[in-house]
């Protein structure tokens, strides 16, 4: 399969998770294999469910690892070995609770900042020239416990606040594809 990028969403696969603050990067790749109408989700293995489709005319894979978060890197490290997929042809998307909701950042190479399953795909592919996108779920209310507010859902408001970072984030999946992810940097980062 000749693909030209893989955009990975992070989040939890246990039900109880589905629509938690933690899963965006889930709903994410969710949402842009509906926009794409890609293929049905499928197994790679008990670790790794993707979905084919096409932006721009290239061949685009979709990847949820359906381990816990904290387990991400391995599952994917193997499904981009498999495809013969680099890891600069990789986009993961995944919560930030440092960036406030409506808010998204793009960075080429960096450490983990903190997160657990950023900090397994760079353990796992030995390097930090991994490209991501931090989608906003803050800030965190100040007495409350940070894996509480992680996993816990959205209200109604923040669901629309949601909808709407995904269609600029679809926007800058589209604008790296074209133009290269510096010109994304450079253009769209929403802090």
């Amino acid at each position: 399969m000749d693909l030209s990028f893989c955009i990975c969403g992070l989040g939890n696969p246990n039900g109880n998770y589905l629509f938690t603050r933690h899963n965006v990067g889930y709903m994410f790749v969710d949402y842009l294999r509906d926009k794409t109408i890609g293929t049905e989700w499928k197994n790679f293995s008990d670790k790794v469910e993707y979905s084919l489709c096409d932006i721009e005319n290239k061949k685009i894979c979709l990847i949820k690892p359906v381990e816990y978060m904290n387990n991400s890197g391995k599952s994917i490290k193997a499904f981009c070995s498999y495809f013969k997929l680099s890891y600069d042809k990789l986009i993961v998307v995944y919560d930030d609770v440092d960036i406030k909701l409506g808010s998204w950042k793009i960075k080429k190479k960096g450490s983990s900042g903190g997160h657990n399953g950023m900090k397994d795909i760079i353990s796992e592919f030995g390097v930090e020239d991994i490209v991501r996108i931090r989608i906003g779920i803050g800030p965190k209310p100040q007495l409350l416990d940070l894996s509480k507010f992680v996993l816990s859902e959205f209200s109604i408001v923040e669901k629309k606040i949601i909808e709407n970072v995904f269609i600029e984030v679809e926007k800058l999946v589209y604008i790296i594809l074209n133009k290269g992810i510096d010109y994304a940097i450079s253009r769209n980062n929403s802090l």
